[in-house]
């Protein structure tokens, strides 16, 4: 379909396609020309593939108009040739989520492109755009203050904006336009702009970021394995390659595939999951194909040793013919990447990516010849994931008591504990089964006793467990002790577990956070964005997001000061005495770092897991977007729960969840 000469007559708001909170369309094949705006307005799970998009925006207007203007919603943009937009930008982004993966995008009047806040509910808070394997031509644009920019121009509060760029080839002009412009001048409004630049040519481009104020916490630039020009100002990359030659086939005739003595080859950082799988096949005159891109071992958008003839929007996509009919080449294995080569064959290549082998006791788990391989955690299969719920005590009233002596791997103190908080529920996440069912963890409150020295706050302490391979914490001060407990929903004279046969340790928790740079000044990963794991426990089974870290829990011994035995502070029975029940530390290797859990409202696909890739612990997947969940609410609170542990029976009413505690090794 030919969708010309859209306009509204001035002001530049038509459009040749319009989208009105519309669900999964897809527009292929179409050509877009001298519309007010090509494309405009927001649907859920919008895809454009295989369209040419040519020069859209009225000139002569006073409002927004572009080749492409998305107000919200998710979109996804490949196999197309957008180009030379006549009054703004070739895309003008406020989706939630967005996608731009092997596209010709070519010389806009005003700059680029952008990500701006979201106008057409629902808008999430934060927002999203990787581009991955596209040619981007930067011509000769009237605003050459920018290539791309993160813009808050609406005044939305609490705005979060986070951009991903890898194996893109970039032609600048020399001027001095950024890359990526962070304009993240009101913290009020910005609350976080993030960049990560990778594996991409940036040719001709004079500097990589631009910040308005960099003094603000709320921006944070990375890049690695970038090819970059002879003084580019390349403040914020690391294993950047320079040169003022990239080894393009030849650049004056636009072919942009590196040859093979190119500096380009070879020069990829190949461990990352975003990695394109395919390539824009050819140019602006042939324009609008893909090939297979089997390997990603070369900087930018093309890969010198990628042969064959190309598919188009009608040739086959990638599902292989054979004599009793198509078949697809999905091998079921998370460690290859599969494809379909020209002669109908499918290709099954073996990466070295991240995975997940479905084995909560291993850490650091990669694909290795095609297998997911992960290093043991010692003991891990003794200590269960713990869902923890607010969970007032109801009966008896609560107590105070002390002083207790803890022990842990970092020092020994004397506390007071009391004012009880929440219970842990043993968990199943991602079906990977629960080993002790009846051992729960109950949670007070703990504070130092008056006089005792006061905790030193401590950094880089590192660990590793499901959901990260290595993680940098901070840790401020103790907060809480974990008791192990029985708990029953009828009984309620219910058992305390059995010193003598527990296998579930005390926990001291340090209330704790992730670090962005470590004590020497070596900026380390930000905590990712959208991760998420599957729960299941005795009251219900939901997709949790997991916000952030926000305690360590350590395994500690517990016990009394014979020169100051512990009694009852305050409560019933006040100044009685309370013995308690010495504990070792059976397990001192394994901890249990909490997690910030709320229930999801969308479902983000995940890197991998065991039941396969997408379903396990993060980061996100930035090429899928997000599906929104149906409504689910928290259990209605449970009254009745009947608890017992070493300090005496209770009963409480569980209301809502709070965090996921998962078992965890400090390295």
């Amino acid at each position: 379909i030919v969708f010309r000469n859209g306009t509204d007559g001035g002001t530049g708001d038509g459009g040749g396609l319009r989208f009105k909170s519309s669900d999964s369309v897809t527009v292929r094949d179409c050509l877009f020309q001298f519309n007010d705006n090509g494309m405009q307005g927001a649907g859920t799970n919008t895809l454009v593939e295989f369209c040419e998009l040519d020069r859209n925006g009225d000139p002569h207007s006073s409002d927004a108009s572009h080749n492409i203007y998305m107000h919200g919603g998710d979109l996804t943009l490949r196999y197309c040739y957008v180009h030379d937009a006549h009054r703004g930008q070739n895309f003008h982004l406020r989706t939630n989520s967005a996608v731009l993966e092997y596209n010709w995008i070519a010389r806009p009047t005003s700059y680029m492109g952008d990500m701006m806040p979201c106008t057409i509910p629902p808008c999430d808070a934060d927002q999203y755009l990787v581009m991955r394997g596209n040619v981007f031509l930067v011509g000769t644009p009237e605003n050459d203050g920018q290539i791309l920019v993160m813009y808050n121009d609406q005044g939305t509060a609490d705005k979060g904006f986070h951009l991903t760029m890898v194996d893109n080839t970039i032609i600048g002009n020399g001027n001095a336009a950024a890359l990526v412009h962070f304009a993240n001048g009101s913290p009020a409004l910005n609350r976080e702009q993030t960049a990560v630049v990778d594996d991409n040519v940036i040719f001709d481009v004079t500097r990589v970021f631009r910040v308005d104020n960099p003094a603000l916490a709320n921006w944070q630039e990375s890049g690695t394995h970038n090819w970059l020009s002879t003084g580019t100002d390349m403040t914020g990359l690391t294993s950047s390659v320079t040169g003022t030659d990239p080894g393009f086939t030849n650049a004056a005739t636009m072919n942009y595939r590196p040859t093979p003595s190119s500096p380009l080859v070879g020069a990829a950082d190949e461990t990352r999951p975003e990695l394109p799988s395919r390539e824009y096949y050819r140019d602006q005159t042939l324009t609008m194909q893909w090939r297979p891109r089997l390997t990603v071992h070369d900087i930018g958008a093309f890969e010198s040793t990628t042969s064959g003839a190309a598919f188009g929007v009608y040739d086959d996509d990638g599902t292989c013919a054979s004599e009793s009919g198509p078949f697809v080449c999905d091998d079921g294995n998370p460690c290859t990447a599969d494809s379909c080569d020209i002669s109908s064959t499918c290709v099954h290549t073996a990466t070295s990516a991240p995975c997940d082998d479905g084995n909560t006791c291993t850490t650091g788990d990669t694909c290795q010849a095609g297998s997911c391989l992960g290093t043991p955690v010692a003991d891990c299969d003794v200590l269960d994931p713990f869902m923890f719920y607010a969970a007032p005590r109801t009966a008896p009233d609560a107590l105070k008591l002390g002083p207790v002596v803890l022990e842990d791997a970092f020092r020994s103190a004397s506390f007071t504990a009391g004012a009880p908080t929440q219970l842990g529920l043993p968990a199943d996440t991602n079906a990977a089964g629960v080993h002790d069912p009846a051992t729960h963890l109950r949670e007070l409150r703990v504070d130092p006793v008056q006089g005792s020295p006061r905790f030193a706050r401590l950094v880089d302490v590192e660990i590793a467990n499901q959901c990260h391979g290595s993680l940098f914490l901070e840790l401020k001060k103790p907060v809480s002790l974990l008791v192990p407990s029985a708990k029953s929903l009828s009984d309620p004279d219910v058992a305390a577990p059995n010193p003598a046969t527990l296998n579930v340790d005390h926990f001291l928790c340090y209330q704790a956070k992730a670090e962005r740079k470590t004590a020497a000044g070596l900026r380390l990963p930000r905590f990712p964005k959208g991760m998420q794991l599957d729960v299941a426990d005795q009251f219900q089974t939901w997709r949790y997001d997991l916000r952030k870290v926000t305690k360590l829990c350590v395994s500690v011994a517990k016990g009394e000061d014979p020169s100051d035995p512990s009694r009852v502070l305050s409560g019933p029975g006040a100044g009685s005495a309370m013995p308690l029940e010495p504990s070792s530390r059976r397990h001192p290797a394994l901890d249990l770092v909490c997690y910030q859990a709320k229930l999801a409202k969308k479902l983000i696909t995940q890197v991998a897991g065991p039941g396969g890739p997408g379903t396990g612990c993060g980061p996100a997947v930035p090429a899928t977007p997000p599906t929104r969940l149906p409504a689910h609410d928290s259990p209605t609170p449970i009254s009745g729960v009947f608890v017992n542990n070493q300090l005496g029976p209770e009963q409480l009413v569980v209301t809502k969840e709070s965090e996921l505690c998962i078992p965890s090794q400090r390295q």
